[in-house]
Formats: C-alpha cells, structure tokens, sequence
C-alpha cells in the first residue's frame, strides 16, 4: 500500500483505512515496548471510532470515555492513558475538542480523532511507553518496601527506651532517687543523669546544685529501706495450675494442690485403711488381717494415669474438663464407677 493510498480513506471510512494500515504496515514497524498493550489500544479505539475518525457516538456526539476505552483494550486506566498519549506523539492519535465544543475542559471526556500518518514516530512513542513502565515498577518496588518495613516499625510490645525521669507514682529506679514516707528535709539531691533532683517541698521545680554540694548532701532514707525499692515478684498463673495428684486436672483454689477428685480418693482411702499411714500421697502400709471382710483396694490419687499434656482437651458429661486421646469420661468419673462396681452399689 502506497502512501497515497493510506492517506485516502478507503469506501469513504477513515476507521477502515486506519485500521488497514494499522494490521497491513505500522504493526510491522513498531519496536518491542509497543507490542502489547498498546497496539491491543490502537484496535480498540479503531473500533470504538466513529465513520469520520473521531472517538464519538453517533446518536449525541458525545466523546467515548478514557474508561471505556480502558474496557475495550482491557488495560489498566492509567496505562491506557499513557497508550493514549504514546500514540498521540507517535503522530496517528489527535486530541481535538469535546463533544460540546470546550476543549480541555476539566470533567469532560477528551475526544480523540484518528490520524492517516504516513511515517509515524514509534520510536518516540516507546520511549514514552517504557519510561512509563520503569515509573511503575518503581512506585511498586517503593510500596513493597514501605510495605514490608510497616510491621518492623508497629509490631513489638517493647519497653520504652527513654532514660527521662519519671514523674507520678511510679516507683523511683535507685536508692538516692526514692523519696519513701519520712518528709525529707533537703532541697534536693544528685539524680542518676547528674543534673538534680526535684524539690519535694516544691513540686514542679528542679533545683540544679554544683557537683561539689551534691556529693557531701546527705540523702533521705525510705522508711521501709532498701526493699520498697524491689520489684515485686510477678505472681504465677493461677489458670495453669494442675493437680499435684497426677490427674492433670486444673486447681482453681490457691491454697490447695490437689484438685476435688483427688482429694476425694485420698479421703476415702484414709477412711478405710486400717494401718497406718506414710508417705505424702497417704498409701496403707500392711499391718496384718483386718478385722472385717477385706475391701475392695481404692485407687490413691498417685495411683491414676497421668493425663497427657499434649491430648486434646475434652469436656465430661459432668462438665470437667480432661485431655484423653479418645472419647470417654473424665477420671472422676471413672473412679466413681470404679468404686460403685467395687461396692456392689452401682
């Protein structure tokens, strides 16, 4: 196809003869960058193309949208308009007024109309492509990064760092800063920072004294001494508490060590032994023939299996809670059913 033949819209067309030149020569002729999206945008505004070239409807006039241009090509928004203007520089797009006739009106779609060049710049219009590109892949490298120093910045329950000193009721950090109960009778002494303490009689004011006067200051002494400066020793977790009997149960009680169960067995053992009685977990020690008919042997609260830690925690019947590897009921009732059939009263 000649250039003379490009340039004359073919059946009268200009649609039809960009989109012949675009399939028969430019496509051709452009460099890598422009294969893809941009080239899948010059078809689309081919089709979206009224008879006369320009980017309208037909029925009102009305300029085609840059967003239904983005939807024809299926690009993105912004690089659709980057593809736009790409090819705007390339010399085969023109901008031209709106449909009412206003131009670069703010608001208003801007109207497109295509162009029959005979030697389009593509090397301008890729180099407008590809510094778009790098644009973008920069803007995503700096998200990631900002997107990955976010939790290093905000997650951490860390202490605060700074070496101010306190003010309130907060405990005070060494011997000579504590003021205790008795009412000091100076002004003020040296602070861990060197710089003076604040005046007790004053409150609000720092009186800074010369390093000489510091050191020979004689400094208040807490009533309570040294050891209402110590930090009070935090206090277990009284929900992780088990029993001290080997069932693994949870001991709500803080002065208990064996749980309700176990405390249980052992008193019922203690009841019916008829020896005497050693050891911490309250075993019968033989001591000849009892008196009566021999009972059957309770279990003692060492005596049970130990639960495994590492079981899944399940909920009895009763409404316990025990770890077993598998359905069943919790060792309270176990023993109960165990002393019922020993009994004969189940």
């Amino acid at each position: 196809m000649d250039d003379e033949q490009q340039r004359r819209p073919s059946g009268g067309s200009v649609a039809h003869a960009f989109g012949n030149a675009l399939a028969r020569q430019w496509a051709a002729q452009m460099p890598r960058p422009l294969i893809g999206g941009f080239l899948t945008t010059l078809y689309a505004v081919r089709q979206l193309a009224s008879a006369d070239g320009r980017l309208r409807y037909e029925r009102d006039g009305a300029a085609i949208t840059l967003g239904q241009i983005s939807s024809a090509s299926r690009c993105d928004l912004k690089d659709t308009r980057v593809y736009l203007q790409a090819a705007v520089a390339a010399g085969v797009l023109a901008v031209v007024e709106d449909g009412h006739g206003r131009g670069r009106t703010r608001g208003r779609a801007v109207m497109y109309a295509l162009l029959l060049c005979p030697a389009p710049d593509w090397e301008r219009a890729a180099g407008l492509v590809w510094i778009a590109q790098q644009q973008k892949k920069e803007r995503r490298a700096a998200a990631a990064a900002r997107k990955a120093a976010q939790p290093a910045d905000t997650s951490g329950d860390s202490a605060p760092t700074s070496e101010s000193p306190t003010s309130g009721d907060s405990a005070p950090r060494s011997a000579e800063e504590g003021w205790g109960d008795s009412a000091p009778t100076q002004v003020g002494g040296q602070s861990p920072e060197g710089v003076g303490a604040q005046c007790p009689d004053h409150p609000g004011s720092t009186h800074v004294l010369p390093h000489e006067v510091a050191e020979v200051v004689p400094q208040p002494q807490d009533a309570h001494g040294h050891a209402s400066e110590k930090t009070i020793p935090q206090q277990p977790d009284k929900a992780h508490r088990r029993c001290a009997g080997g069932c693994g149960q949870r001991v709500i009680r803080s002065d208990r060590m064996l749980c309700a169960g176990c405390e249980r067995r052992a008193k019922n053992t203690r009841e019916t032994s008829s020896g005497p009685v050693q050891g911490a977990f309250m075993i019968s020690l033989p001591s000849g023939a009892p008196p009566g008919p021999r009972r059957a042997p309770q279990a003692s609260p060492g005596s049970w299996p130990q639960a495994d830690a590492f079981a899944p925690l399940r909920t009895c019947d009763c409404g316990r809670e025990y770890r077993a590897a598998s359905l069943g009921r919790c060792p309270d009732c176990l023993d109960a059913a165990s002393r019922e059939r020993s009994t004969g009263t189940g």
